[in-house]
């Protein structure tokens, strides 16, 4: 089983976009899913978002597992982290940002090069969209970020079989 472990903090207007690319992506994966946010201790409504959206997401996909967490006060993301690895099922497990949203067949992919390689540790590339974003300079210059700084640092370091996450 891969257990998706969300913290969630203020994230009202983009917790509801990342769970439903994580049922997508547990949709289409072979294996079980449970996917896990954890609200940590929002002032805004991300955890009726976020409790929304999973009830959606269960609704349409029954076999995947749901379900949101919450913290009375802002701990942290560390403490909300461990909240959701303590309740996690799966043997890997997933740490997604609330504010991201997955690539249906991300999921596969991660754990297939996981298991053929005997990883213990995958990550992915992060791509930022953008959608919403009033003048896209933010974007751009996270994008150049991404792609210059942390792409190329990853390959580097995968030429010795040792990549820091």
């Amino acid at each position: 089983m891969v257990s998706f472990v969300v913290p969630a903090y203020n994230q009202e207007k983009n917790v509801a976009h990342c769970i439903a690319s994580l049922f997508k992506c547990a949709e289409i994966y072979d294996g079980h899913c449970e996917i896990i946010i954890i609200d940590d201790g929002s002032s805004d409504y991300t955890y009726e978002v976020a409790w929304a959206a999973v009830g959606l997401g269960r609704h349409d996909n029954p076999r995947i597992r749901g379900k949101v967490v919450r913290h009375s006060a802002n701990l942290g993301k560390i403490e909300a982290l461990r909240t959701g690895i303590n309740r996690a099922l799966g043997g890997l497990v997933a740490i997604v940002d609330a504010d991201s949203e997955w690539s249906p067949d991300t999921l596969a992919s991660l754990v297939d090069h996981k298991i053929s390689n005997r990883m213990l540790a995958v990550t992915g590339y992060v791509h930022p969209n953008g959608e919403g974003v009033e003048g896209k300079l933010i974007v751009n210059l996270q994008r150049l970020e991404y792609s210059q700084g942390l792409s190329v640092g990853r390959c580097a370091q995968s030429l010795d079989n040792n990549v820091l996450v």
